[in-house]
């Protein structure tokens, strides 16, 4: 790639935020669930894409399920060329789901590799991670695996204190490879019964009470992370990597910051999150949990959905801050 290219898959603080401006003031009615477009998943700010090649000018990127010719649209279901004076770009992203190579048993326990409930899903540990304390500091006296509310709570179900096997279910994992349990989540909004509109999930995490001889920080390939870095105006475009069960080790690319995306997480349940970060695709079913890190191996976000085409990843100083852990 080209470094004029390059740098224009990038944007600039102010045309971040003019974007976000714009995001911010159109997003609510745009994304509201009883006018949603057809094929509409949601929305997030990135760089303009003309005939295949990115233009550096910022843009609402809508994301579809799949791209429909306009003739095919009425008036009323095309996307606007501009929403909030802010130009829009459209991009198919499929079928978004929450989704477990890595499937073996490992001692002490690594990231990347499979964790699940004793006859449930299976997804990916993150990393080993402690407790903050009061004033940010930190506390070595309670150690965890961090990985998916819906892979090792069950989608809110899980019960502090259930056992957490190391592989997953799926992977052969039986009671005897119990590795912690349950130690606490971060609730999601779903939709039955509370109506998308009214959704405030950023994160899909959930942490695992472990033994220090059990746990360690290491990442499977990619290495030991190196601290937590808040995303900034400038990642757009840049590269990311992961480690997960399914997939192994992948990097793609971060199309947009600041997304706000329809999850599914069953045929009849759905999930909003905002401020997401949405990348190409990097993963697959399975890898629900992996931590994803910029190349300097500081971690950028957890990895909890997905589609054939795009991934979709928390915020890692979200997840910090709601789960009240250190890496």
């Amino acid at each position: 790639m080209d470094q004029d290219r390059n740098s224009k898959m990038r944007l600039s603080t102010q045309a971040y935020l003019e974007a976000v401006k714009a995001m911010q003031s159109e997003a609510d009615p745009f994304l509201h669930p009883k006018h949603l477009r057809r094929n509409v998943k949601g929305m997030g700010v990135g760089v303009k894409w003309v005939k295949g090649k990115p233009t550096g000018e910022p843009a609402l990127i809508v994301f579809v399920t799949e791209k429909v010719n306009r003739e095919q649209l009425t008036k009323s279901e095309l996307v606007p060329q501009a929403l909030g004076k802010m130009q829009t770009d459209v991009v198919a992203v499929g079928e978004v789901w929450a989704y477990a190579v890595l499937p073996g048993k490992v001692r002490p326990l690594a990231g990347g590799y499979s964790v699940g409930r004793i006859n449930g899903g299976t997804g990916t540990i993150a990393t080993c991670v402690t407790d903050l304390t009061e004033g940010e500091q930190l506390s070595s006296n309670n150690f965890y695996l961090l990985s998916n509310n819906h892979v090792i709570a069950a989608s809110n179900q899980g019960v502090k204190g259930d056992p957490i096997i190391q592989p997953g279910a799926v992977d052969g994992g039986r009671p005897t490879d119990v590795v912690g349990y349950l130690a606490r989540y971060v609730p999601i909004l779903f939709e039955p019964p509370v109506p998308r509109s009214q959704h405030q999930n950023f994160v899909d995490a959930a942490l695992a009470q472990t033994r220090l001889d059990l746990s360690k920080r290491e990442i499977h390939w990619i290495g030991y992370p190196q601290g937590w870095r808040q995303s900034e105006p400038s990642d757009v475009g840049s590269l990311v990597q992961k480690t997960g069960r399914t997939t192994g080790y992948t990097i793609g690319r971060i199309i947009s910051l600041d997304t706000i995306i329809d999850v599914n997480y069953s045929p009849t349940t759905i999930s909003r999150f905002t401020q997401q970060i949405l990348t190409t695709a990097m993963s697959a079913p399975g890898d629900s949990g992996s931590l994803v890190l910029d190349m300097a191996n500081r971690a950028i976000g957890l990895l909890f959905a997905g589609s054939e085409t795009a991934t979709i990843v928390n915020p890692i100083a979200m997840v910090r801050k709601l789960l009240k852990v250190e890496f």
